[in-house]
C-alpha cells in the first residue's frame, strides 16, 4: 500500500475526509466511520490531518469503490440503497451550485469543469443523506450523549470549530431514543447537556430556526448541514411540553 504523504486535491480520498471531517461507510445500515485526529491547526496543519485519516482508514482495510467508502465488514457493497435524494446543503450552497451549472453550460460542461468538483459534490450529498437518516436510535446511549458534543477545526475557518458529522448522527439518536416531554428544563440539561457550554461549536449561541416558544436549542450542525432540536420549556422548573426537529440542509 502506498502511503500518501503529501495532501492531493485530486485523491478521492482526500476529497472525503477534506469535506465531511471524516470516512464514512456507504453501506446500507453501517454506521462505521474513520475519525480525523482532533488536532489544532498549529500542532497538524488540517491538509496534513486530512491524510492521515486517509491513511488510517487504508490501514485498517477499508476500501472504495467508485466515489463510495467501505469498513472491511462491507467492503463488497456495491452500492447504498440506503441513501435518499436530498435537497442540498443551505441556500447559500444551492446558489454556489447554481451558479456552477450556469457557468459549466456557458464554458462547456465537462470539458472545463473539473472531475474532482462533480466528485466532491457527489460525496457532499451523500454524506448529507446519511446525516438526515431520523429514524435510527441508539444502541449505547451513554456513549451518545458523549459523541453528539463532538466538534473538530472547520475548513474554511480553521480557527473556528463545528460539530462532527458523527456528532449530528449521534445526536439525532439521542433525540430518537430519550422521552423528553414532561422532563423539567433542569432535567433535560442534566441528561442532555446544556446547549451552550457542553461543546465549542461556534453555531451554539443562537438558534438557526425562529422560536414559536420559549425553548433550549441544540444545534448541532457543522456550518453546511446538521440538526437543531428546540426543546419547549418555560424554564428549569417548568416541563418539556414537545421537542421540535428541523433539518439544517
Amino acid at each position: 500500500m502506498r502511503r500518501m504523504n503529501t495532501y492531493d486535491d485530486n485523491d478521492p480520498w482526500h476529497a472525503e475526509v477534506n469535506l465531511m471531517l471524516a470516512v464514512y461507510c456507504s453501506a446500507s445500515g453501517c454506521n462505521a466511520s474513520v475519525d480525523m485526529p482532533v488536532k489544532s491547526e498549529e500542532e497538524m496543519p488540517w491538509e496534513q490531518q486530512c491524510v492521515e485519516t486517509a491513511e488510517r482508514a487504508q490501514a485498517a482495510g477499508w476500501t472504495r469503490h467508485d466515489i463510495h467508502f467501505y469498513c472491511p465488514e462491507h467492503a463488497h457493497a456495491a452500492t447504498d440503497q440506503s441513501n435518499a435524494p436530498v435537497r442540498g446543503a443551505r441556500r447559500t450552497r444551492r446558489a454556489w451550485l447554481v451558479g456552477t451549472l450556469v457557468g459549466v453550460v456557458l464554458l462547456g460542461a465537462a470539458a472545463v469543469y473539473p472531475v474532482k468538483h462533480w466528485l466532491a459534490d457527489r460525496e457532499f450529498h451523500d454524506a448529507v443523506a446519511r446525516n438526515l437518516d431520523a429514524t435510527a436510535v441508539s444502541t449505547d446511549l451513554e456513549a451518545d450523549l458523549r459523541l453528539m458534543w463532538q466538534t473538530a477545526p472547520m475548513h474554511s475557518q480553521p480557527d473556528a470549530r463545528a460539530s462532527t458529522i458523527a456528532a449530528m448522527m449521534a445526536a439525532s439518536r439521542v433525540f430518537n431514543t430519550i422521552e423528553l416531554v414532561g422532563k423539567t428544563g433542569a432535567e433535560v440539561r442534566a441528561l442532555l447537556g446544556s446547549p451552550q457550554t457542553s461543546s465549542d461549536s461556534v453555531y451554539r449561541h443562537e438558534p438557526f430556526f425562529p422560536l414559536t416558544s420559549r425553548a433550549l436549542v441544540y444545534r448541532i450542525e457543522n456550518g453546511m448541514f446538521g440538526w437543531e432540536f428546540h426543546v419547549l420549556c418555560q424554564g428549569d422548573e417548568e416541563p418539556v411540553t414537545a421537542v421540535e426537529r428541523f433539518a439544517i440542509e
